[in-house]
């Protein structure tokens, strides 16, 4: 079983989801639903956009593990941010993360829409 095959399970199952909940939502069949989870069927790049949607997470993270970054492999002003986000208190951390994740779904209701012109 491939990476995404598991996460599209565990991403189902953590959300109560059945099967056909989901290829409901996203608008494909069931039995094509089922193949991916299983690994039998490949994603196109139209369903990977919206199981994207469907579950609020990034494309990226559906497809490849998620990779641990050393400190020292990040750039300078990455680094910087870094340094600056360990200085928050948790409250002000919320904030930033609640931020981000807003500036990342106004980024993808860019892409979106410009790939509908």
């Amino acid at each position: 079983m491939s990476y995404f095959s598991q996460k599209l399970k565990s991403l189902r199952l953590a959300n109560n989801y059945t099967q056909k909940e989901v290829a409901e939502g996203v608008g494909i069949s069931q039995g094509n639903y089922s193949g991916l989870e299983s690994g039998k069927n490949e994603p196109s790049l139209a369903t990977l956009r919206k199981l994207s949607d469907f579950y609020e997470e990034l494309i990226d993270s559906l497809v490849q593990p998620f990779r641990m970054v050393d400190d020292d492999e990040l750039s300078e002003e990455e680094q910087l941010l870094l340094k600056k986000f360990r200085r928050l208190s948790l409250e002000d951390r919320v904030e930033v993360k609640f931020i981000i994740d807003m500036k990342i779904d106004k980024a993808r209701k860019r892409a979106s829409e410009g790939d509908t012109e």
